[in-house]
């Protein structure tokens, strides 16, 4: 059984564009509510957010390489995930904000800090990373 996924540009766009809109929320949180864990077992939005830079540093320069590699004119209208992805996606779809499954992540991608010896400056450098990442992921 064919297990690709085929993922269009704009679809993207509005995933980065809703994270976007919810970055604008988090940023007029309090630092205890950005290092609140829902429970033990969860992260905290601060955690998540670290996490989600940590995950684009990791790939930025093969991103950025394979996008070198191409003109504007040869940017497919869709690309095709490989059959990992593929099979993460379609198990592990986001439903109403809410993740039905959740996933362990390696110990490359874990945000490792005390959330306790956070500052607010910390937490804002934080999401101002994120802002970044997301405003050079839309280019």
């Amino acid at each position: 059984k064919e297990m690709s996924t085929f993922i269009k540009p704009a679809f993207q766009i509005q995933r980065i564009n809703a994270l976007e809109n919810q970055l604008v929320q988090f940023q007029s949180l309090s630092l205890e509510e950005l290092t609140r864990r829902p429970n033990p077992k969860s992260w905290s939005v601060i955690e998540v957010a670290k996490h989600m830079v940590i995950g684009h540093e990791a790939y930025r320069d093969k991103v950025n390489m394979a996008l070198s590699l191409k003109g504007a004119s040869d940017i497919p209208s869709e690309f095709k995930a490989s059959a990992i992805p593929s099979f993460l996606i379609k198990r592990f779809p986001p439903r109403e904000g809410e993740i039905k499954f959740k996933m362990k992540t390696t110990k490359k991608f874990k945000p490792v800090f005390d959330v306790s010896q956070l500052t607010i400056e910390d937490a804002e450098r934080i999401l101002s990373e994120l802002s970044g990442i997301l405003n050079e992921l839309k280019e």
